[in-house]
């Protein structure tokens, strides 16, 4: 039975962070975030405040993210202040919270019929 609810937190969602490099070429890392998804009104007006007070909502831990060092980066706002700064970051942030929030990712995976 599907349950109408306000908001939900689904946990370890899988997000790609993809970064330019030299000669075009791209490289992926792929990174874990703790999501609340929310109403649609509620999605609404926190996307009209910027990416900082929807991911500040939205996001509610992660791992796979490191410092310049490669150490892992605990999460915490500091650290999700300085992680909505980059763009590769918000925009795999924004694909996994939309993924999640339309179930996609959960049946790409399923074996076909």
């Amino acid at each position: 039975m599907f349950k109408l609810t306000k908001n939900r937190l689904v946990k370890a969602w899988p997000a790609t962070v993809s970064l330019a490099t030299d000669n075009g070429e791209i490289q992926t890392h792929e990174i874990t975030l703790d999501l609340v998804l929310l109403d649609t009104g509620e999605f609404n007006d926190l996307s009209r405040q910027g990416d900082p007070a929807f991911f500040k909502k939205v996001i509610k831990g992660w791992d796979g993210i490191g410092d310049e060092n490669g150490d892992p980066l605990p999460f915490n706002t500091k650290t999700l202040k300085a992680a909505v700064q980059n763009p590769a970051f918000t925009a795999a942030a924004l694909s996994a919270y939309m993924d999640a929030a339309q179930g996609r990712a959960a049946t790409k995976n399923l074996p076909r019929q």
